[in-house]
């Protein structure tokens, strides 16, 4: 019982990282070639070593541009009336359709968009957001392409965080592609030029095994555990329609006897849990893919629910 607790905290860690449920327009980027990433990534790998986690907040102006830069150009920020302190404890309590919350939001906005102007000064308020707000709690997720936005942003009073969404540390000193966004809104596409026993190993009855699981002791893992009898749920993006194995094919070979459900947690009209971003349906394979027979990549907990 226990290895099964830890399996499912590992895995819900790992789902935490996650987009909005909307496609993200990433056309009109700033031309200007992004800055090295590679002093950022050591930064955050010493920070997580020394302290066991990373925060935004510790980062420098320069640091979370670089991050910004090399990623989606989506910063999340969050706001607030200058007067309100240590709010994070009662945000389901806010209103934020009082003239105070409006008000900080009013102010934040005003002061993304004339910096952002100061390079394009036909940018209209619109075109700030990237995703759609959901009206419950007291942040926006705002395309960012000035340096000097995030530095008013990080010094106003109304603003509690402002933070990149979509880097991937390591990700993108690793690889010569940085096309895809950390949030996963750009494609989904695989990559076809993996080799075997060094990307992946073959295992049965007829899947993959990725690379990384060695280093996370899965397979010393699915000996105590496999996720049997464990139900997982990722708030994410959603789960493809076109993914099988998410799908019909969900308890194809050692992965028999369980089940998947598809849930919608958005409130607008017309909301379903089909995934259009890509995110959730990446996170959902890597923790719960099932150890089939077609070829496929076994997900961490291939048994859970």
């Amino acid at each position: 019982m226990k290895s099964q607790h830890l399996l499912l905290m590992a895995l819900l860690l790992t789902a935490m990282y996650s987009c909005r449920k909307q496609d993200v327009n990433t056309t009109n980027v700033a031309p200007n070639t992004p800055p090295d990433p590679a002093q950022l990534d050591q930064y955050i790998q010493q920070t997580i070593l020394q302290k066991g986690e990373f925060l935004w907040a510790w980062a420098s102006d320069e640091q979370v541009w670089t991050a910004l830069s090399n990623s989606d150009y989506v910063l999340s920020v969050g706001y607030k009336p200058s007067n309100e302190k240590n709010i994070e404890q009662r945000l389901n309590q806010i209103d934020l359709q009082s003239s105070a919350w409006r008000d900080a939001r009013k102010e934040v906005l005003e002061l993304v968009l004339n910096s952002e102007r100061l390079s394009n000064p036909t940018l209209r308020e619109e075109e700030l957001f990237a995703f759609q707000e959901n009206g419950v709690l007291p942040f926006m997720e705002l395309y960012v392409r000035n340096p000097a936005t995030i530095a008013l942003l990080r010094a106003s009073s109304v603003v509690r965080y402002a933070e990149p969404i979509g880097y991937e540390p390591f990700m993108t000193t690793q690889s010569a592609d940085r096309s895809s966004g950390g949030s996963g809104c750009d494609n989904n596409n695989g990559n076809t030029g993996l080799v075997v026993n060094v990307d992946y190993t073959n295992i049965t009855p007829g899947c993959k095994q990725s690379w990384n699981h060695s280093f996370h002791k899965i397979n010393q893992a699915w000996a105590n555990s496999t996720g049997a009898g464990v139900t997982v749920m990722w708030v994410d993006t959603g789960a493809s329609d076109d993914q099988e194995n998410l799908g019909d094919d969900f308890a194809q070979g050692f992965s028999g006897g369980r089940n998947i459900n598809k849930l919608v947690t958005l409130t607008g009209p017309g909301e379903t849990p089909h995934d259009q971003c890509g995110h959730g349906t990446a996170m959902i394979g890597a923790g719960a893919a099932p150890r089939g027979t077609d070829g496929a990549s076994a997900g961490v907990a291939y048994g859970c629910n």
